[in-house]
């Protein structure tokens, strides 16, 4: 019985002995096991030392390998603006310097486990290597491929989109300056191109470049660059859908009797409405106009009317825009929302064809009522101010502004105290100015007959009365108006 047992453990003894030497030995062996494979490349068979030094020497062929870059778009000339279209190649430039990145330290790490730990922790791992197919994945460092491609060509990040134009002639005929797009580096469409071109997206890539090198045959990698087109907000087609075709309307006015702080105003705020624009149904607001000019180029000195008075002030000729605007708005056919005629009639317009302003008491608005945008345009030349309105109506329809005095208003007398007087005697201080209510009319024409006539207003210009000094108080002496209304200005009275 006892010589059994001394049998079956000495019997276990061999066989763990056995086992023991077999485990070292496979875990001792200096080449790969079997059936291991990267991305098509067999390293079977390979000593670690050949492994790594074969695997080094592809690497290096393959990142020196030249690419080449090609475009067919206006916007790839390389280190050059963006002109005519042309077929476009770069020079040559290496994997290496577009930024090549793989995995191949994982890689390499997992070979090189079958020589790392105990010697049965090397023969595990070469039996979970076995028949092992490793994949060596390829890509681009973005950073550095951009920056690369944007060294080449440059227009990738120097270049920004320029909007399209509408350009107006002297002669006032339209014409559109095309946008310029910029042109923008699709980077991962790119770096798809390159792996594709590389046989990267093949699971046997490696070996496929290593057969070529074998013959060799470096790789001939030609990519075109994909492009993603970038607009401006404003281009050709957004300005011909806006629909201004031609000049609808004109209105000048004069500037001979003005003074520089007069000039200065009206220059000013024609330079704020130059180039507004209005969608249809959009709302003109004049005192938007007025805080925008004062922002950008501040009022001068100039006369404004105050409680019907011509006196000093700040911002005088503000008026004469909007009346001048007004007028171009009437003979446009649009529709008016809100205006008000002047205290005192103005010498630059005829009676009832004035537009007054007082801040947050008085202004000029008016809509869009057409189909189409309205371009407006207000140009100082000459000692005039213009103010043209472009957009669409038909060609066969006009409008004719007439004014008309309906009733003249006889001044009144106004009697001061002037406790310096006799208390009979008197002095004629200011002759009074007769008033005028005063209707306008916009007739529609069509085809040079009229269509049909609309009364736009009916204005009153209140008599100036004849102010007469006393040494006697009086009933009916002048009274300050409460609150005071100043026009045609921003401040005042200025002494």
């Amino acid at each position: 019985m006892h010589r059994y047992v001394a049998y079956f453990f000495l019997t276990l003894l061999v066989f763990s002995v056995v086992i023991c030497v077999t485990i070292f030995a496979y875990g001792s062996q200096k080449t790969l096991p079997y059936g291991v494979t990267i991305s098509g490349w067999q390293v079977q068979g390979l000593t670690l030392a050949q492994f790594d030094l074969q695997l080094k020497n592809t690497m290096t062929k393959f990142g020196a390998q030249q690419v080449y870059f090609t475009c067919e778009s206006k916007g790839c000339e390389p280190k050059t603006k963006q002109s005519s279209p042309s077929t476009w190649q770069s020079a040559s430039i290496t994997l290496h310097d577009l930024g090549l990145f793989t995995n191949e330290k994982e890689i390499v790490a997992r070979i090189h486990s079958i020589q790392r730990g105990s010697w049965f922790q090397k023969s595990w791992s070469r039996w979970q290597l076995k028949n092992t197919k490793l994949t060596l994945t390829l890509s681009f460092e973005p950073s550095v491929l951009l920056k690369t491609i944007n060294h080449v060509w440059p227009s990738a990040s120097q270049f920004q989109p320029v909007n399209a134009a509408r350009l107006i002639t002297k002669e006032d005929t339209l014409s559109i300056i095309p946008e310029i797009n910029a042109y923008r580096l699709d980077k991962q469409l790119l770096q798809k191109r390159l792996i594709l071109s590389t046989h990267a997206a093949s699971s046997q890539w490696l070996h496929k470049i290593q057969l070529e090198f074998q013959q060799n045959k470096p790789l001939s990698m030609t990519v075109s660059l994909p492009l993603i087109v970038e607009q401006p907000a404003i281009t050709s087609q957004s300005l011909e859908a806006q629909g201004i075709s031609r000049k609808i309307s004109q209105f000048t006015t004069s500037l001979n009797t003005s003074a520089v702080g007069r000039t200065h105003n009206v220059t000013a705020t024609a330079r704020i409405l130059q180039n507004q624009l209005l969608a249809p149904g959009d709302i003109f607001d004049y005192s938007q106009i007025i805080r925008q000019t004062e922002k950008s180029f501040g009022f001068q000195e100039a006369p404004v009317i105050l409680n019907g008075k011509l006196v000093p002030g700040i911002g005088g000729g503000i008026c004469q825009v909007s009346s001048t605007l007004y007028n171009a708005v009437l003979r446009a056919g649009l529709q008016i929302i809100e205006r008000r005629n002047h205290s005192l009639p103005v010498s630059y317009v005829p009676l009832g064809q004035d537009a007054t302003f007082a801040t947050d008491q008085i202004n000029f608005r008016f809509r869009n009522s057409s189909a189409h945008f309205i371009l407006i345009q207000a140009v100082v030349a000459e000692n005039e101010l213009t103010v043209k309105l472009f957009g669409t109506i038909p060609q066969q329809t006009s409008y004719v502004i007439t004014s008309q005095v309906v009733q003249k208003l006889q001044p009144s007398i106004r009697y001061l105290f002037n406790p310096e007087l006799s208390r009979n005697a008197y002095q004629t201080l200011q002759l009074g100015k007769q008033g005028y209510i005063v209707e306008t009319y916009r007739a529609k024409i069509e085809n040079g007959a009229a269509f049909s006539k609309q009364l736009i207003s009916r204005d009153t210009y209140p008599p100036q009365p004849t102010l007469v000094a006393v040494g006697k108080a009086r009933t009916d002496q002048a009274k300050p108006l409460n609150p005071p209304l100043l026009e045609d200005g921003v401040s005042g009275p200025v002494y």
